[in-house]
């Protein structure tokens, strides 16, 4: 016999083994019941507009977009293509990434069709 209690899913269960070598489970206890989707607490909601602006959630990022303003025609693909609204347009019309909010996931950079946006890796 094998004393080890073991949790699979939703059962608590111990293993006979017996001297044929034929193994078999026996159920102790049935225990936690999978939650459905109403028992589960609501998340990835916004409560109000532009409260994710109070977060500044650029701090872990490892890589930063430069844009080479030689490069640059303005068009705004970095603008529209950036998954976190971090790119905002600077008075003379280029777009450069707000670093409080890029993550530097890389999506401007590899969207740009002009090259003008390079990732490089953030200093400390």
């Amino acid at each position: 016999m094998v004393d080890d209690v073991i949790f699979t899913g939703n059962h608590f269960w111990y293993p006979i083994l017996f001297s044929n070598g034929r193994l078999l489970r026996r159920n102790v206890v049935s225990t936690v019941k999978e939650p459905g989707w109403r028992d589960l607490e609501v998340g990835f909601a916004i409560s109000q507009s532009g409260s994710s602006r109070e977060y500044k959630t650029g701090d872990w990022r490892s890589l930063r977009p430069i844009v080479d303003k030689s490069k640059c025609i303005k068009c705004g693909i970095c603008y529209i293509f950036c998954p976190d609204m971090a790119v905002v347009k600077t008075e003379e019309g280029y777009f450069e990434a707000d670093l409080y909010y890029c993550k530097g996931c890389g999506i401007c950079a590899y969207e740009c069709f002009t090259g003008c946006i390079e990732m490089v890796a953030e200093e400390e």
